[in-house]
């Protein structure tokens, strides 16, 4: 059920410089009526990975799961997703036309990138995409991001890491009429 909930998600491979874990941590318990949904690969040695970062030293281990591309915010998002008052839902990998609905159903699309050091995000393509299908976006103004998101034209542009920032934001849109005719949009769809 939705219809009073403002639903945020975001689509990628959870790892740390995607921020997906810091929206949850740091901007999700400021909202009010705002769920989080994450669409994204699943990390499926997730007990491997926990013991390696225990035996390796950080950098190392940092290093390692950079170059691999290991998907380390899952495990953060889904203890999460676990708790019994959680806003978090966490997707794991989708078919191509289940994310299309996806994309219909959310009303936030969010990517709370970070800048971490040795690994850059690109040009924002799914942000292109939720945005195409009604979704409001708000982007982290770091790396590649502002090559796809125009602040004010086709999303908004926020500081990368500033949770008051990404909170207060989010709360001036749910106020507005942006979301309401949103969801009308999607029963308009549905509907025709």
């Amino acid at each position: 059920d939705i219809e009073n909930t403002i639903l945020s998600s975001s689509v990628g491979r959870p790892v740390p410089r995607k921020g997906f874990g810091w929206f949850a941590v740091n901007v999700l318990p400021e909202l009010k009526n705002v769920e989080y949904a994450v669409v994204g690969t699943q990390m499926d040695a997730r007990n491997l990975i926990l013991f390696l970062k225990r035996i390796f030293p950080s950098f190392l281990f940092e290093g390692l799961c950079k170059m691999l591309g290991v998907p380390l915010d899952t495990v953060l998002l889904n203890r999460l997703a676990e708790k019994d008052d959680s806003k978090v839902t966490v997707l794991g990998k989708v078919p191509e036309e289940f994310l299309t609905q996806f994309y219909l159903h959310t009303d936030l699309f969010v990517m709370p990138n970070l800048h971490v050091k040795g690994d850059f995000e690109g040009f924002g393509l799914v942000a292109m995409e939720a945005g195409s299908l009604g979704a409001v976006c708000l982007a982290a103004n770091v790396d590649g991001i502002p090559s796809a998101i125009k602040d004010g034209e086709n999303g908004y542009l926020l500081e990368s890491g500033n949770p008051t920032e990404w909170a207060k934001k989010i709360e001036e849109l749910s106020t507005r009429n942006d979301l309401k005719q949103k969801k009308e949009r999607y029963e308009l769809y549905y509907t025709s």
